[in-house]
């Protein structure tokens, strides 16, 4: 069975639309998953060119300037003229709608040569080597230039596709390769592999060869708790409101949407019940957010965002709780996150300093105080330790999502985005992953002390 590629609707966020020209052509670009790109629809219509969906195989064919190429979804190989592959360093995007081109990419896939498409007859593979453990790659030699078809059928399951012979006939399996068969007919040499474990698969082109490695994806084990609790993620900002804006143009709505997806899937893993007040780039109104939490009998909310600050310095993870602020500079977190109010009464209309006297005479009300200190310091401590970022403790402020939440509730500021090092640690996947593992892993200590 093949890959159903539905889990990258997961790490879906758009950043910000742009213009880029190539070929004479200018372009409308979207940012998705971090890299800058262009629809193939949007490609072939500012081209002129004859584009298709074979949806069955996940493929977008594409016949342009006199040749055939051939996407597929999150795939790294892009065939032209059904004969040579060009290896990307990231897979083509698909968010189940659309294929993405990274902009970074269309010189490389669309300049090709004729002369570089066919390789010659006399091209056979010569070597085929299969080595390592931990990670195990296998290295396809030829007696000349090469080009290689990778398909992940599954995540125990590779296809290679190579448009010559080989002299090779068959392979010994070695590490995570349990079996390997090669068929070789007509000049087409087909090589299927199976793996004893789930791996990410990488591939780039080497001297007259390719070289694909199989990298066992981590396995995360969350503790399971002894109790089952309900819970309510609430992801910053959304919709008009994009938060907090890096000079890259990363935006705060997106990175809290994707933290906050992950966090989900491990809260759930826990066996607790988790909703969430948006799940895809909506706004939605701050005092919605706490309705819905009390609507649906939460036992925590937990509000996801990250930083900024107008000096490019500060940098590290901070977890806070309603109450009244001790410092100025939590004062002003707070009127910055407040701040997204003005798209719900209107900007002449929104008065920050009464919105922050307002929410501070509610304090004396908030039964959940206690209770909401102790959750932010087992978030704060498991984050800090999970991500490496800078402890920057805990804090307490009058945040209005906060406000009339009739359970324990938490904001999360998960690291500055108007710091260019930790930006850029924010912007990678991997890291968005730890800060939802050490998150996950506060509550799991809350609930379980």
């Amino acid at each position: 069975m093949r890959r159903v590629f539905v889990l990258s609707l997961l790490v879906l966020f758009f950043l910000e639309a742009g213009t880029v020209t190539f070929a004479g052509k200018t372009f409308t670009t979207v940012t998705y998953a971090s890299r800058e790109s262009v629809t193939l629809a949007e490609f072939a219509a500012k081209t002129g060119s004859r584009h298709a969906w074979v949806a069955e195989k996940k493929k977008g064919v594409l016949v342009y300037a006199g040749h055939t190429y051939v996407f597929t979804a999150s795939n790294r190989t892009v065939v032209i003229d059904n004969q040579a592959g060009i290896h990307l360093p990231e897979p083509i995007g698909w968010d189940g709608v659309n294929l993405y081109i990274p902009v970074a990419m269309l010189e490389r896939i669309f300049s090709v040569k004729s002369s570089d498409l066919k390789p010659s007859e006399d091209i056979k593979i010569e070597k085929i080597i299969l080595s390592g453990s931990n990670p195990t790659t296998i290295k396809i030699l030829a007696s000349g230039p090469i080009s290689c078809e990778v398909i992940e059928n599954s995540s125990t399951s590779v296809t290679l596709k190579l448009p010559v012979g080989s002299n090779v006939s068959q392979i010994s399996p070695s590490g995570f390769v349990s079996s390997a068969t090669l068929r070789n007919h007509n000049n087409q040499t087909t090589i299927n592999l199976k793996l004893s474990r789930e791996c990410t698969v990488s591939s780039k082109g080497i001297t007259n060869g390719i070289q694909v490695t199989f990298t066992p994806k981590a396995v995360v084990t969350q503790p399971v708790t002894k109790r089952k609790l309900v819970i309510v993620i609430d992801p910053g900002h959304g919709g008009k409101d994009p938060g907090a804006v890096s000079k890259k143009g990363t935006k705060e709505k997106a990175m809290a949407l994707d933290t906050s997806l992950r966090l989900k899937k491990l809260l759930e893993a826990q066996g607790h019940t988790v909703y969430m007040t948006r799940t895809t780039d909506k706004y939605v109104p701050l005092a919605d957010r706490t309705k819905y939490a009390n609507a649906k009998k939460a036992d925590l909310f937990i509000s996801i965002h990250y930083n900024a600050n107008r000096s490019s310095s500060p940098s590290g993870f901070e977890t806070y709780f309603l109450g009244m602020h001790r410092l100025e500079y939590a004062k002003n977190v707070a009127l910055r996150e407040n701040a997204s109010l003005k798209y719900d009464i209107g900007e002449n209309a929104y008065d920050p300093d009464a919105v922050l006297n307002d929410i501070i005479a509610t304090l004396l009300t908030n039964r959940f105080q206690r209770e909401s200190e102790e959750l932010a310091g087992y978030i704060q401590d498991a984050s800090a330790a999970k991500t490496g970022f800078k402890d920057r403790g805990l804090n307490q402020a009058g945040f209005y999502v906060l406000k009339g939440c009739s359970m324990p509730a938490v904001l999360i500021e998960g690291g500055f985005l108007t710091n260019a090092t930790e930006e850029a640690k924010i912007r990678q996947s991997s890291c968005r992953q730890k800060i939802a593992e050490g998150i996950a892993q506060g509550v799991s200590d809350y609930v379980n002390p």
